[in-house]
């Protein structure tokens, strides 16, 4: 393990170029291939049927070469689905389900896109992992599917289950892939089947000395990558190639400091990863994904703490989004996009999306770019409350190539 470097970080050259002259495609974020037609076509007005707002907590958005795709749970325990085409005035709502099989509530949602569906999961309180698609031309959403079950009660972390898809370019195999650290510790991994089922895994086993929480993970060309924070290890990562029965590997771990919220995406080459670090910062790793070593720089984060970040990939870019907890009473909503000079990060450049003093505030956001779109921008989706979060609205953040300014806009109100 290479030592944490507090300078500027080798790697491969990056310049802030438009992406349609280099695509690559991020395992969670992006399509291998563009979706001709809307998949939620026949949606509703957003906010139709949203009285009590949203959970404030994760509402992934993803870009499926055609529209932009958002998912929240509802305040009311229903799952919802938000669709609009980049620069349209107002996005369109679709219920996903209104309940867990068992009647239970629906838990904050995980999205990813393939080249023909738009596929969520959501735990419910039981620990019971729904997954639920919607097909190409279809204006419905499938039955719920078990993915499986996992025990409740993960006390050092959101325990909320990612998904993947494995169709990024040159991985000629795919299907969908979901991890999640469960209340015992022990962090967990499914993947679709041939007969369209799930099989799961152990990737790693808590101890009373070390559990694990916080996993997220991304397909890469030859496997999978998933990060976890270790409450004794710190940051930990595992690797499974594809087609593989081997047991998982550990590919490396950073240690030393505090590390919580991980996100990690596939760059064409290497896997990076960004995690808060230190109670008041943030530390950008990145490795080949079946390395074992991994490179890391940090930045101080000043007076406040980075809440949860989200890393994504614009085909030439790396781009970062968090909540910073300025103050016990304000927050303000970060942006990162990385330049490289010379084959090293010159920096992360930050931009300020908006400061809120209370009752005002932000929920995790999460982070997409229209790659291969006419007119290309990073999109920011978060829920925002005006009561102290006891309702809270969705809302986006737009800003197109080459722009300086942010633009606010309601995806679902309060």
């Amino acid at each position: 393990m290479r030592s944490t470097e507090t300078t500027a970080m080798s790697h491969r050259s990056r310049r802030l170029v438009p992406p349609l002259t280099r695509v690559r495609l991020a395992g969670a974020a992006v399509a291998a291939a563009v979706l001709a037609v809307s998949l939620l076509a026949a949606a509703a007005p957003a906010g139709a049927s949203t009285p009590t707002g949203v959970v404030s907590a994760a509402a992934p958005v993803v870009w499926d070469g055609t529209d932009l795709i958002t998912a929240a749970a509802g305040a009311n325990g229903v799952l919802y689905a938000y669709e609009q085409v980049p620069g349209a005035s107002s996005w369109s709502q679709q219920q996903v389900a209104d309940e867990a099989p068992d009647g239970s509530a629906l838990g904050p949602p995980s999205i990813t896109v393939t080249s023909s569906a738009v596929q969520v999961i959501s735990e419910d309180p039981t620990g019971d992992i729904w997954f639920y698609q919607q097909i190409l031309g279809q204006s419905g959403w499938s039955a719920a599917q078990l993915v499986g079950s996992v025990s409740q009660g993960n006390a050092e972390g959101a325990q909320y289950p990612k998904i993947a898809w494995t169709g990024v370019a040159g991985h000629t195999g795919t299907n969908s892939v979901v991890t999640v650290a469960d209340g015992s510790g022990d962090l967990e991994f499914w993947y679709q089947n041939s007969s369209g089922g799930w099989t799961g895994e152990t990737v790693a086993s808590g101890t009373p000395q070390n559990k694990w929480y916080g996993a997220a993970l991304t397909a890469t060309n030859q496997g999978i990558v998933i990060a976890a924070v270790g409450t004794t290890v710190g940051f930990g990562s595992f690797y499974q190639a594809y087609g593989s029965s081997a047991p998982w590997s550990s590919d490396g771990t950073q240690g030393g400091e505090s590390f919580s919220a991980i996100s990690v995406t596939w760059d064409g080459t290497n896997v990076d990863a960004v995690a808060t670090y230190g109670g008041s910062g943030m530390i950008v790793l990145w490795k080949p994904d079946s390395g074992t070593d991994w490179n890391a720089v940090a930045w101080g984060g000043g007076p406040g703490l980075y809440g949860p970040m989200t890393i994504t990939f614009t085909g030439s870019n790396l781009l970062i989004t968090a909540v910073w907890q300025v103050s016990s009473s304000q927050q303000r909503l970060i942006f990162w996009w990385q330049q490289a000079e010379d084959g090293e990060y010159a920096n992360f450049n930050p931009e300020n999306l908006g400061t809120v003093n209370e009752p005002q505030g932000y929920g995790p956001p999460d982070l997409v770019y229209t790659v291969g779109a006419r007119s290309p921008e990073a999109v920011i989706v978060a829920p925002f409350t005006t009561n102290n979060y006891e309702t809270s609205g969705l809302d986006d953040w737009t800003q197109p190539y080459g722009g300086s300014n942010w633009t606010q806009h309601t995806v679902a109100p309060s």
